[in-house]
């Protein structure tokens, strides 16, 4: 799995996924590039990770390898990656558009909690 292998190579194995959303964007241009396209633009995915209930990592799966976009640890503004910035789009989502998905996700936080809580009271009442 993308998330998993980003998250795992990225942060060491100290963040666990604790959500992950496919990101899709009004305007049907934004990040998008012509990198390793034939005839059309290509889209890669833009996967939104929720990592222990508290932080947010935005990455696009490349297909042979991942790019980092952002990560948002809920305390400031978001921190922009520089690969992100120099990628080859067609047109980049804004800083604006990136901060909504993380307001978007981190509103979840409590609803990812109570559904690990559900899954985890199950898994020890069938132990």
């Amino acid at each position: 799995m993308a998330a998993q292998d980003f998250v795992s190579k990225t942060f060491d194995g100290k963040l666990q996924i604790t959500g992950l959303y496919r990101v899709w964007f009004d305007d049907p241009e934004t990040c998008t590039t012509w990198k390793d396209a034939d005839i059309d633009p290509v889209r890669p995915d833009i996967l939104a990770v929720e990592l222990n209930f508290r932080y947010i990592a935005l990455f696009a799966d490349l297909g042979c390898n991942y790019l980092p976009i952002l990560l948002d640890f809920r305390d400031k503004d978001i921190r922009l990656s520089e690969a992100y910035g120099r990628f080859e789009w067609i047109k980049k989502a804004s800083a604006e558009d990136l901060k909504e998905i993380c307001d978007e996700v981190a509103s979840r936080f409590e609803e990812s909690k109570s559904e690990y809580r559900a899954v985890a009271t199950t898994q020890v009442e069938r132990s």
